[in-house]
């Protein structure tokens, strides 16, 4: 049923509509997310509608299933990295945090520059900062990301405000 309307959503207005398909379609019960998985990548629409269904959700399993089927989309529009690093920051729950910032650092080109641009906030909590260095220091190559000036500046002003903050 989900699948079948979001299937149908291409055709719908953004805002107020959209909030209400996602409070709708969440209403079907706790674990909404292990009756959804479509077999093709979600339209915009759709994927909007989905990721309004992980802001809304109070259950933490269907957040991460919707995540997963939200971040079937091949590419990556500026809306999605702002999403992405939206939850990042400020998830409600650990677990998505960590699987935003997987999928944003990740992310070559737009979202490692985006992770990179998040380490340069004044108000990024340092546990997310400090997640999205690790990830950024581990899952992409270092040499990599030090090879580019603007990066390496970037990283090593983190390293060096995590030594002024302490432990």
């Amino acid at each position: 049923f989900i699948a079948g309307v979001l299937a149908r959503v291409d055709a719908m207005p953004a805002g107020a509509e959209l909030n209400s398909l996602a409070d709708d379609l969440l209403s079907a019960g706790p674990t909404v997310g292990d009756f959804f998985r479509p077999s093709h990548p979600l339209d915009p629409s759709a994927q909007d509608v989905v990721a309004r269904m992980i802001d809304r959700t109070r259950d933490q399993q269907s957040a991460l299933r919707l995540f997963l089927v939200w971040g079937r989309k091949g590419g990556a529009s500026a809306t999605t990295l702002d999403r992405l690093a939206g939850w990042a920051r400020s998830a409600p729950w650990d677990d998505l945090r960590q699987s935003a910032t997987q999928v944003l650092t990740s992310t070559t080109g737009g979202g490692e520059q985006r992770a990179l641009a998040m380490l340069t906030e004044a108000d990024l909590p340092a546990a997310a900062r400090y997640r999205v260095f690790d990830y950024l220091t581990r899952v992409k190559s270092p040499a990599n990301l030090l090879r580019d000036p603007s990066s390496r500046r970037t990283l090593l002003a983190t390293l060096r405000r995590r030594e002024t903050e302490g432990p």
